[in-house]
Parts: structure tokens; C-alpha cells; sequence
């Protein structure tokens, strides 16, 4: 378990990686309305690492599952404590996303940082 932060001060809260070095990207928000400038540390990770992104989320004390891109969503905090059937998010348009359009900038001489202390 890593982070993520650029020189430029993008960042993203938790990073993941599998056995096939598929990186996945945790972004926590506690806002409940999120804007598309939520997702850019994700797009930078998606960026610097290429093809091992799988998947990134940005977990938001909202109410609804959001797709906002490709391989980007946005999740409710409280999806995580939800259980049975019928009861998981499912993501909506990424139109419901303020300005979520994934533009990918410019890659940055960033990379995976530290350890968040979990092994």
C-alpha cells in the first residue's frame, strides 16, 4: 500500500497493487459534491504508471455511485458498510460529475511514494 504525489502537489490518498502489478487509485473526499478537479490526482497517477491503472475511486460522503470516466468512479463512503442484494451502488452517468471529463495532462517526474504503514 502506497500514495501518490507530484511535484505539482497532486496526490492520491492510497495506492494499490496486485500480483500483476495492476494499480489501483483510492481517493478519500469528504465532501459530499465533487468536482472534476477530484479526479485529477487520478488521472495523473493513470498517466505515470500507463497501462498497469485499473482503476481508480474517489470514496465521497455523498449519496450516489458515479461513473466519471473509462476506469474512474466515484463511490459513497457509505457503500462500504451496505450489504444484501439490491443495496451496491450502481455508477450513473458522468454527466453527474462537475466537469469529470478524464483529460489526462502532462506527464509530471512524479511517482509512487512511501508506504501508508500497511503491509
Amino acid at each position: 500500500m502506497f500514495f501518490y504525489r507530484t511535484a505539482a502537489g497532486r496526490e492520491v490518498d492510497i495506492v494499490l497493487e496486485d500480483r500483476r502489478r495492476r494499480i489501483v487509485g483510492i481517493e478519500v473526499k469528504a465532501a459530499a459534491t465533487l468536482t472534476g478537479g477530484d479526479f485529477k490526482g487520478l488521472e495523473d497517477l493513470a498517466h505515470s504508471v500507463g497501462k498497469r491503472f485499473h482503476r481508480g475511486v474517489v470514496l465521497h460522503a455523498g449519496d450516489e455511485a458515479v461513473r466519471a470516466g473509462p476506469v474512474l468512479y466515484a463511490v459513497p463512503i457509505g457503500a462500504l458498510w451496505r450489504s444484501g442484494p439490491g443495496r451496491h451502488p450502481r455508477p450513473r452517468h458522468r454527466a453527474r460529475v462537475r466537469g469529470a471529463q478524464s483529460h489526462l495532462g502532462a506527464r509530471s517526474s512524479s511517482g509512487l511514494c512511501g508506504r501508508n504503514g500497511v503491509d
